[in-house]
Order: C-alpha cells, then structure tokens, then sequence
C-alpha cells in the first residue's frame, strides 16, 4: 500500500482538535452567570431582601425658574395690589401729615419733637409743616420703606425700617414683626387698633402668616389650615364658610358683627373716641384653638341664627 504524506497527517489532527474546540464553546455548553435573585419574588414569598428599591422615575421639572428682574417685576404687581399702595388718608380736620408718619413715610415732614436727640446737637431749626399733603404727592409705602434700594433700583431683600426719609437714615430690624410694629404697634390709638399677637400664633412673626407684599393672610393658604374643611371638626362644615376663622377662635373678647360687604361673620374693634365708641372690623390676632360654639348660637343673638346647634 503506499503512504500518505506527513503532512497530511497532521493536517487530519489539526482539524479534528479544532472541531472538538468549536463543540465546546457553543452558547449551550458555556457557563452562564449566575442568576441574581428576583426581590418580587423574595417579597412575595416572605423573605427578606437587601436589594435597594428600583429608583422611582421623576417628571422631568419644566417650570421656568423667574431671574432676579422677574421677580422683582411679580413683586411689585403684587404691592400694586396691596393696601401699602392706596394708603392715603385724612383726619377728621382733613389734614394728614402726621398720618403720613406711617402711611406715606417719605411725604412725612416731623417736627422739632418728632426728632432723635441726636438731631439737637446741631440746633438747627425747622419750619413748621404743612398739615396737608396732597393726594398727587402721596408716595404711600414703597420698597425703600423696608428696605434699601441701591443703584438700578435693585432692592435688598433684608428688612430695614426708614426713619427718617429725608435724611435716607434707617434703623436695623431683626425680625418681619419688629419691622410691622413700626406701624401696627400692639397699643391702640384713634380709629386703629392695636395687635395683641398672643394666643397659639405668639410665636410667628408676621410674614408667617400675611404676604409680605399683597399683606394679605388666610388661614386656610397651603402649609397651614388647607384641609381644615375635610377633617370632620364640628363647625367646619360648609355651612360655615361665611364665618371667618377668628370669629370662633378669638380669644380675646372682641365684639362679633356681620360684614356685609363681603357677607363675613367676623371680629370686631371697639375704641373709645371723645365722640363715643368707633367700631370697625378688624380681624383678631389673639387665638385659641378650642371654641365653643354658644359664643354664636346663643338665645335672642342678634343675627336670627338658631341657638339649637343640632337644627
């Protein structure tokens, strides 16, 4: 018989070990990972399981973040709106300007007695004021009032209290409330009334609660009282929703009248003028959290409303 070559010999084995190889690396014969363990499945069954939870996915945040011109635009919409924007007045003799101390600040001309001492050391002399500013110079209380306006009128947002306008000096302040007071002290003068800020608020300072520009507050703003209608409580039902919180809540004694302007059961002021007593509604800042509903529903009340607090 006569021979292969060599090299066909070894080409023969060649092919045969990489057969062999290739039957061993098929996806069949590979080793697989081991399998990681279904937290589903472990929760369903019982067991525990580190695994972190999978990451919630969160809405992507469209609402456009307001610069600084923004939002000093939005505030001062919303002081245009405001009672610090309309504050022009006149007394019972139609003057005003001692009103203006607090209602219009920069028309405010003082007198030698309104002055700090620090001022008599110059021993100047001052005319005396006119009593009568006119609406058309009216300034009311814009920003510099509270705070300082630098150039471009850009306004620090730090509160600060303008004492004497004319003279731009102003007297630091720690607080929103300190800052209030200097024109809503806690004592009470002709047709005003003071705030006594005691009872369950004592606590808070006035920006707490009121709007720092509009100065408007409601109990029911978000972050406070927002679900008080849906708790169940005996009086927060919607047959209430013309009486104003303070009317139950008060604790200081004020008098109770119907508000017919906007159809509200509210507080009332009383003060004692030389002419007789002056009453004006006027929202009580001394609260209490229980009430107690006869305070209303009281037989002969002057409101017709039934004294049987079941019908």
């Amino acid at each position: 018989m006569r021979k292969q070559p060599r090299n066909i010999f070894f080409l023969a084995i060649l092919l045969t070990t990489l057969a062999f190889l290739t039957a061993c690396g098929t996806t069949d014969n590979a080793p697989q990972a081991p399998p990681q363990p279904n937290a589903n499945s472990a929760e369903e069954n019982g067991e525990e399981t580190n695994q972190p939870p999978e990451p919630e996915t969160q809405p992507a945040e469209n609402t456009p973040q307001m610069n600084e011109e923004e939002i000093q635009a939005a505030i001062q919409v919303s002081w245009n709106n405001s009672p610090h924007a309309a504050a022009y007045v006149l007394d019972e003799a139609n003057q005003n300007n001692s009103c203006a101390r607090c209602h219009s600040p920069i028309n405010w001309q003082p007198t030698l007695d309104d002055l700090p001492e620090s001022c008599f050391s110059c021993k100047f002399e001052l005319e005396e004021p006119d009593p009568l500013i006119a609406e058309n110079d009216w300034q009311n209380i814009p920003c510099m009032v509270c705070h300082e306006v630098g150039r471009k009128d850009k306004v620090d947002p730090a509160f600060k209290w303008l004492e004497i306008a004319e003279l731009e000096e102003y007297t630091q302040v720690e607080t929103s409330t300190e800052l209030c007071q200097k024109c809503h002290p806690t004592e009470t003068f002709t047709a005003h009334g003071g705030i006594q800020d005691l009872g369950v608020h004592q606590d808070m300072t006035c920006t707490d609660c009121h709007d720092a520009h509009t100065t408007q507050a409601s109990c029911m703003d978000a972050g406070c009282h927002e679900n008080v209608l849906n708790t169940g409580i005996p009086g927060h039902t919607d047959e209430h929703l013309n009486v104003a919180c303070v009317a139950c809540h008060d604790a200081g004694g004020m008098a109770l009248g119907f508000r017919e302007e906007d159809g509200l059961f509210t507080t009332q002021e009383v003060i004692p003028t030389e002419e007789g007593e002056n009453t004006f509604f006027f929202s009580s800042h001394h609260l209490k959290l229980d009430s107690a509903c006869d305070d209303c529903h009281f037989t002969g009340n002057p409101w017709s409303i039934t004294d049987n607090i079941g019908q």
